[in-house]
């Protein structure tokens, strides 16, 4: 009797022990797979023979629920981390999750620190940036999602949409009143920083990027091409009148000369900025009334096409919720209802088809598998 009623208590204890453990949710790899596809509620993959993708598999998994589509998702080796949270997001939607495509494992780590402005990644780390009414908050996740690091600047400041990693230097483009130029409040200068990963993210250099004049840029994306950087203009404010007119500029900087240059874009607003693998092309994203606009810049002859999303889409909303290149220079991006597929070179669309979502499900990223695709 007293042994059986022993046995008992150890199986209710290992019973309450494995429950209590924080499973990860696991789902099948796919050896045939091009590219996969995140959605809220699904993996999905697909292969692709004759240029021409096809859904291979789709499996059902609670991935996310409140994304923002600016910067949701990054890929770095084997992993996608996907940030969770939102002005409306109750306290267990906001996470890091990390998705490995080689174990087929997802974890979720709870965090107040999501991408709220921003977010970047390098080999090793995954960054968010946060803003409030004291200070700046860079903070460095590990690939599998744990905080690390956090780096706070002590006044009010933006950081960046896009935070880039290049070998060691992480670079960030930030926006604050600085008191030295005696601007009107509301008009926030941005510099250029440069942080190094092995040195526990300590600043080794700080570039201004606003002009001195009335004029003041108010600057979006960031993208780092071989030596130079590369800040969107989305709009000038006049210092005196406060008015806000439309920017349609990228603004170049080399990082070993300073030397600055400006190229001129078909269309206005423009934000996210996407290097291709080889930087042989910088994807540039424009916000236009409501369209989506991307401008494709070569960056050898110099030369720009126009993509005008609306009239490939077909839908309403035409947000574009995920975007990825190839090592062949194919573009891959989700709307919220189709996967199109368009070559650099001529900035033409190759092909569009219906996503297969289920209620209330959406897109949220791309992955592309190296062997045939390349990697973004």
């Amino acid at each position: 009797m007293k042994r059986s009623y022993l046995f008992g208590i150890l199986f209710l204890f290992f019973l309450l022990l494995s429950c209590s453990k924080v499973q990860t949710p696991m789902f099948q790899v796919d050896p045939e797979s091009n590219l996969y596809l995140v959605t809220s509620k699904s993996i999905q993959s697909y292969t692709k023979k004759e240029n021409k993708l096809e859904l291979h598999r789709v499996e059902k998994i609670d991935v996310a629920t409140y994304v923002n589509l600016w910067f949701s998702c990054l890929n770095s080796g084997d992993k996608m981390i996907v940030t969770e949270g939102d002005d409306f997001a109750p306290i267990d939607h906001q996470n890091i999750i990390s998705i490995d495509f080689s174990k087929g494992e997802m974890r979720k780590n709870h965090t107040k620190n999501y991408a709220m402005m921003g977010s970047g990644i390098s080999s090793n780390y995954f960054y968010t940036a946060q803003t409030d009414a004291n200070s700046g908050i860079l903070t460095v996740f590990s690939l599998n999602g744990k905080q690390v690091f956090q780096k706070k600047f002590n006044q009010m400041t933006a950081i960046s949409s896009q935070i880039v990693a290049n070998n060691s230097n992480v670079y960030a483009e930030i926006a604050y009143q600085d008191p030295k130029r005696n601007r009107p409040e509301g008009v926030l200068d941005s510099d250029l920083i440069v942080l190094n990963e092995k040195e526990h993210w300590k600043e080794k250099d700080r570039i201004r990027l606003t002009s001195d004049g009335k004029k003041v840029e108010m600057l979006e994306g960031l993208a780092i091409v071989k030596d130079r950087a590369f800040v969107s203009i989305s709009a000038i404010r006049d210092t005196d009148t406060f008015e806000k007119v439309a920017g349609n500029q990228l603004l170049s900087i080399d990082l070993h000369t300073g030397e600055r240059k400006l190229f001129t874009l078909p269309n206005p607003y423009p934000n996210m900025l996407y290097p291709s693998p080889d930087n042989h092309y910088l994807v540039v994203k424009h916000e236009v009334e409501g369209k989506n606009i991307l401008s494709v810049l070569d960056l050898q002859n110099e030369t720009i096409k126009a993509i005008v999303l609306d009239d490939d889409s077909g839908e309403t909303p035409k947000e574009i919720n995920s975007l990825t290149i190839s090592n062949e220079n194919m573009l891959y991006l989700t709307t919220g209802r189709h996967l199109l597929q368009y070559s650099l070179k001529d900035a033409k669309l190759i092909e569009k088809q219906k996503l297969k979502l289920g209620k209330d499900d959406f897109p949220i990223g791309l992955r592309i598998v190296e062997k045939d695709l390349g990697s973004n």
